[in-house]
């Protein structure tokens, strides 16, 4: 193979190719999203890399909410060089408007990619771990007066959202239309209120097996409440009913105020971690 790139952006007429492109690269990273790859065609940064007409590299990146771009996607052909691939996408990728605005980070799921991040200017952040319930009923600790759980409705998206914002660093923030995807994914949903208002949330997905609490915020100025507590509580109720014992859940390393929480319910650190990675300009 040449290693001569031509990089352009990626329209809607390349989605049957992206598609059948992914099916066979040989090097893929895919991000953990609530989108699917094909779903940010159309988005920028999206470039890909062809080798006489042929496409053999895609990065895509686009940020979401504005100014955090986390990589979405990369991918390399089987024969061609994941380092050379990265340079020629990245370097062209950075052009973008939007590229030159926003903090470039990833999730390194696999240790190649990982490498490779870190051999092109990218640092370690933190790490990502993962915890699984030990499937002991924690002691039920009733909320206060004023505070309530209930189901989450599509129609709260917009004062969720304002929660997610409150509640976490600009790094881990979701846009109004990721939390609304995530709501469409999810299998249970709840909003904690206080006087009405919404204060709190939990978002989970599950299959026959297994359970994720994908989300848990609560504002800062309600917690210490027993919100996050009796959001996970009722979690716990919920998958065991439907006979789901096995519950997972993902937080960083340094986070003490969650892994505090988590640990009270009975969650335990498994070992799996993955590094964050952010790109030095």
């Amino acid at each position: 193979m040449s290693e001569r790139h031509t990089i352009r952006t990626a329209e809607r007429a390349d989605i049957p190719a992206i598609s059948s492109f992914l099916a066979s690269a040989r090097y893929v990273h895919r991000h953990l999203d609530w989108r699917t790859t094909i779903d940010w065609v159309g988005t920028q940064p999206f470039c890909l890399a062809e080798d006489s007409n042929r496409l053999v590299g895609l990065l895509a990146y686009p940020p979401d909410p504005p100014g955090i771009s986390w990589i979405r996607c990369f991918a390399c052909a089987p024969l061609s060089s994941p380092s050379k691939l990265w340079t020629a996408l990245f370097a062209e990728s950075l052009k973008c408007d939007e590229a030159q605005k926003a903090v470039i980070c990833a999730v390194g799921l696999q240790e190649w990619f990982s490498e490779l991040l870190t051999s092109h200017n990218f640092s370690h952040f933190q790490d990502i771990i993962v915890l699984t319930w030990n499937r002991k009923m924690p002691q039920n600790q009733p909320l206060p007066p004023l505070f309530d759980i209930r189901p989450m409705l599509e129609s709260d998206i917009e004062e969720v959202t304002k929660v997610d914002q409150g509640s976490f660093e600009a790094l881990w923030v979701n846009s109004a239309e990721t939390i609304r995807l995530a709501y469409r994914q999810s299998t249970f949903a709840e909003v904690a209120e206080y006087a009405g208002q919404i204060v709190g949330y939990q978002l989970s997905t599950s299959n026959q097996w297994s359970a994720h609490l994908a989300r848990l915020a609560v504002l800062p100025d309600y917690q210490r409440h027993g919100v996050g507590y009796s959001l996970v509580y009722s979690l716990f109720q919920h998958f065991q009913k439907k006979e789901i014992a096995q519950i997972t859940v993902n937080t960083q390393h340094n986070n003490h105020s969650s892994l505090t929480l988590y640990s009270k319910l009975g969650f335990e650190i498994t070992g799996e971690h993955y590094p964050i990675l952010v790109y030095n300009r």
